[in-house]
């Protein structure tokens, strides 16, 4: 089967208590792995946040207004998935 590369865009700020969570469950998805991008969007954590988005291999970028509205921009800007999924932390 042909599956579509899709991108799932989450804006992180100090989430590091329900990231985790998060994470785990998209990766334990049938869906194949290669077929996703996770693209967290960070406002500038100082928890274990950013621990968390390379111990599960995603992608992060920098959200200099903090802001989800402008983290969910920044993700539709960056996404390369035909499609666009977005997540709470």
């Amino acid at each position: 089967m042909n599956y579509p590369f899709i991108s799932i865009v989450i804006a992180t700020f100090n989430s590091g208590q329900t990231l985790e969570t998060t994470l785990k469950s998209i990766r334990k998805q049938l869906y194949p792995q290669d077929k996703i991008e996770i693209l967290i969007i960070d406002g500038g954590s100082v928890d274990n946040t950013i621990f968390l988005t390379k111990k599960y291999k995603c992608k992060i970028l920098s959200n200099l207004k903090t802001h989800q509205v402008y983290a969910k921009h920044i993700g539709y800007l960056q996404a390369e998935g035909k499609y666009l999924l977005y997540l709470d932390s």
